[in-house]
């Protein structure tokens, strides 16, 4: 067939182009669709031809009517197909018309979308990445995150983060919803993820209609209009094997989301579990840098650092301040007895009791194994005296149960003052050490851990 010299067609020379090729081929004028082939209907699942005609005339218009085209047509069950056209002009039952030879292109079209949709999400996980390292907070990474996955889902309107905190999650992040979501709490086996996945929440739960579902309640946009979610999507994000949190889309429409919107968000989640397990690793890091984990305090290494920018500062400023040393009484005796599981509870106990009668300026740290060292500041010695005092009577009367046990413990302590004592951080240490251990010997009796 030579389709550069086709100029008059009717329905029998058409009858008689089918024979040589099984092409789509569709004939049509300003006004409607004059005629579609078998393949042509074949390749768009489409009974009906007269619903898409717009479709071709609009776009075969819109591209000015070049003779080599390409076009996207949309059957009625909004499903999109894409043709490569060569386009003629011809007469058609005595009237002009354009003849249109049609070759599909639907699965190359779908193919680039695939590689340029997975492109897209490549560059959104690497802002992803970037954000955790940029972010100050978790708060300002969830609301980033929140923001650029609904820019990846074209139908989404609205979205939120949420925390699962022991049996209720809480709103981390919201776009689109009022600032009342916030307050909101949602129990855990009342959230449709869990429903869905009969609580086993491991895979993202698509709600086509959510017309359909029992809980179908107006929502309240940051605009403050009453509106109805359609459709949602849900994906789990865990933190090392345990269930984190959610992510959720929300549409106004129904059947918003496509297969590839759920692999995307799958995408997503996957890449926000990796950011958000080395943000909260790289936190618990940098917390444990300062912080001892068992009492929650400062570490040796920040209090030896801390305590040179003090001492710099008394000096310029002739400050003074307390440096005091606190040992757990026979606490070897204790962990060989009992178990260090005890031990570190009387430790835990002891850095309780001392935050409780700390000030915002003193700063305390655990030293060693049962030792603990403070820097405090506007207090004299004898009111310092009766506050440990005052604690290690505490200490006294708290027992730690124990296999039907009751173990007591107590504290010994001394107490140096810069410049009185000496005017470096060793030398302060070392008379509140020799302090500490002269009131031990002292209180050597009373202080030994016993049981009922």
């Amino acid at each position: 067939m030579d389709f550069h010299h086709i100029d008059l067609l009717n329905h029998t020379i058409l009858e008689q182009l089918e024979r040589f090729t099984l092409m789509p081929m569709v004939v049509f004028n300003e006004h409607r669709l004059l005629y579609a082939n078998i393949y042509f209907q074949d390749a768009i699942k489409e009974e009906s031809i007269d619903p898409i005609f717009n479709n071709i005339y609009h776009d075969i218009n819109h591209l000015n009517r070049e003779p080599r085209q390409e076009i996207r047509v949309k059957n009625s069950y909004g499903e999109t197909y894409y043709f490569d056209v060569m386009l003629k002009t011809v007469v058609y039952d005595k009237k002009p018309a354009t003849f249109a030879l049609l070759v599909d292109i639907s699965d190359r079209k779908k193919y680039e979308q695939n590689v340029a949709q997975i492109a897209k999400l490549r560059a959104l996980i690497i802002e992803i990445s970037n954000s955790i390292l940029d972010s100050t907070d978790l708060e300002s990474f969830y609301n980033f995150v929140l923001n650029t996955t609904l820019k990846a889902l074209d139908k989404s309107t609205l979205g939120t983060i949420l925390i699962l905190d022991e049996d209720y999650f809480h709103i981390a992040a919201s776009v689109g919803y009022s600032k009342e979501v916030f307050t909101f709490k949602l129990p855990y086996k009342e959230s449709f993820i869990y429903k869905e996945t009969h609580g086993r929440v491991d895979r993202i739960v698509n709600i086509d209609d959510a017309t359909q579902l029992s809980y179908y309640i107006p929502v309240t946009t940051e605009y403050g209009e009453q509106v109805y979610i359609h459709s949602a999507l849900s994906a789990p994000i865990y933190f090392q094997g345990k269930l984190y949190g959610l992510i959720n889309v929300d549409s106004l429409e129904s059947f918003a989301f496509s297969e590839d919107d759920i692999k995307s968000i799958e995408f997503i989640s996957k890449s926000i579990e990796i950011a958000i397990t080395n943000r909260l690793l790289y936190e618990e890091k940098a917390y444990l840098s300062r912080f001892d984990r068992v009492t929650g305090l400062y570490n040796r290494h920040f209090f030896d650092e801390h305590s040179d920018i003090i001492i710099k500062r008394a000096t310029r400023y002739d400050e003074h301040f307390h440096l005091v040393m606190i040992d757990v009484d026979n606490l070897k005796h204790v962990n060989d007895e009992y178990s260090h599981l005890v031990g570190d509870e009387i430790i835990a106990l002891v850095a309780q009791l001392i935050k409780n009668s700390m000030r915002e300026s003193d700063v305390f740290a655990r030293y060693g194994g049962d030792e603990f060292v403070g820097l405090l500041f506007n207090a004299s010695v004898d009111d310092l005296i009766v506050k440990f005092e005052e604690l290690n009577n505490v200490l006294k009367q708290t027992p730690i149960p124990f296999q039907g046990k009751s173990i007591y413990s107590s504290i010994s302590y001394g107490i140096a003052t810069f410049n009185d004592d000496g005017n470096t951080i060793y030398d302060l240490i070392r008379v509140a050490d020799d302090r500490m251990y002269a009131y031990k010997n002292a209180q050597k009796d009373s202080g030994e851990p016993h049981e009922d």
